[in-house]
């Protein structure tokens, strides 16, 4: 009954308001198609992603998210077969890198239901969308002049100045920069604190 229990009363918030969380994160992103795909197809630059979520509900069961994500890929062949340098197979382009810029949202849940109290390690399902924005490019040619087919493979300076979106690849006169992409997040978030996950 004295001020010392005044210092330890826990009080239940019943209308609590919860602002926007900030954070940012890195990772790999990968290559997987016709080119090589080995340690120069991580990238060059690790890539960022920036989210924000916010809660739509009281009992944080489900937050939605918004993110963008920057970085880069790239490809290479490190041994192109004489029937396709005969046959022009890949008109030339040997290799490639490309920016990438993610914009989107998803929805998450946070399977609230299935505990009483929020454990450290909390699972996650999340679904959405996004736009994907990509720009690739080749070493094509050096000072102005284009590769021969042999000088690909040994002469490379691999300064991606030639845009593909240009060069009439397989009979693509132009084509888009961006597309959208469905997402699926799995996960878990694992608390460090109140407010640290």
């Amino acid at each position: 009954g004295g001020y010392e229990d005044l210092l330890f009363q826990e009080v239940e918030v019943e209308n609590p308001v919860y602002y926007p969380v900030l954070s940012v994160g890195t990772g790999i992103l990968n290559y997987f198609g016709e080119m090589s795909n080995d340690l120069e197809g991580i990238g060059s630059v690790p890539p960022i992603k920036i989210n924000v979520y916010h809660f739509l509900d009281a009992q944080q069961y489900l937050r939605v998210n918004l993110f963008g994500m920057s970085g880069n890929v790239n490809g290479s062949l490190h041994d192109i077969p004489e029937e396709d340098v005969l046959n022009n197979q890949y008109e030339g382009i040997t290799n490639f890198q490309t920016e990438l810029l993610a914009l989107g949202i998803n929805f998450e849940y946070g399977f609230g239901h299935f505990y009483n109290q929020k454990p450290k390690f909390r699972p996650f399902i999340a679904l959405g969308g996004e736009v994907l924005i990509f720009n690739p490019k080749s070493d094509y040619m050096s000072e102005g002049v284009r590769y021969d087919w042999n000088e690909q493979i040994t002469l490379r300076d691999y300064d991606y100045d030639y845009n593909l979106r240009n060069a009439n690849v397989f009979d693509l006169s132009s084509y888009g920069q961006n597309t959208p992409a469905v997402t699926l997040d799995v996960g878990f978030d694992f608390a460090l604190s109140n407010r640290v996950s």
